[in-house]
């Protein structure tokens, strides 16, 4: 994500003209805060598919196995030291077993999931959502708000405030959620009753 991109997403749907924009510098941080979350979710995300790919190719690979093995006792070559026939079923039987564990992987959440994969947060178990990211977005912005807008009261309990804006707007670029303002408000201020 660059200043440029920060500065578009600042001026519409987030700041609404009633607010100075942050500076270049809290922009940056900004930028670099999205981008580096978005990039971590994207890399899990495209590990997890990567190694789907390579079951997938594993998968299709080992009926071509068996194959070569049968082939292979039935030779001529081998005919004349006499088929080991308990070897080859062993090996079949392993490869057997080998495919009904990858099924049994390719079959676990973690693989049927089509939201993309997240960093959990410590201490908690599965994956991390927009929560995980939405209290140090908000505070992040907030600095830089005030900042560029001293004086100005920034009324953070609405469901309507640059704030909230602010991560409903970047969120999907880091997790790929769409979530709600009022969502977003109600977690950033638990205590404000609706």
């Amino acid at each position: 994500m660059t200043d440029a991109e920060v500065q578009k997403l600042l001026k519409h749907p987030v700041a609404k003209g009633r607010f100075n924009l942050p500076s270049r510098d809290a922009r940056g941080r900004l930028a670099v805060l999205i981008y580096g979350w978005g990039v971590e979710a994207r890399q899990l995300d495209a590990s997890r598919r990567d190694l789907a790919q390579c079951f997938d190719g594993i998968l299709a690979q080992i009926p071509v196995l068996i194959e070569e093995l049968r082939a292979e006792e039935s030779a001529p070559a081998n005919l004349l030291r006499g088929p080991d026939w308990r070897r080859m079923e062993e090996d079949c039987a392993a490869l057997n077993r080998l495919i009904d564990a990858i099924k049994g992987v390719q079959s676990r959440e973690f693989f049927q999931r089509r939201s993309p994969l997240r960093t959990p947060p410590l201490g908690r178990k599965g994956g991390a959502r927009w929560h995980h990211y939405a209290n140090t977005l908000a505070a992040e912005f907030t600095k830089a708000l005030r900042q560029a807008n001293p004086g100005v009261e920034i009324k953070l309990g609405d469901d309507d405030n640059p704030v909230t804006r602010f991560v409903a707007a970047v969120i999907p670029l880091i997790t790929g959620e769409r979530v709600k303002q009022p969502a977003i408000n109600r977690h950033l201020h638990p205590r404000k009753t609706h």
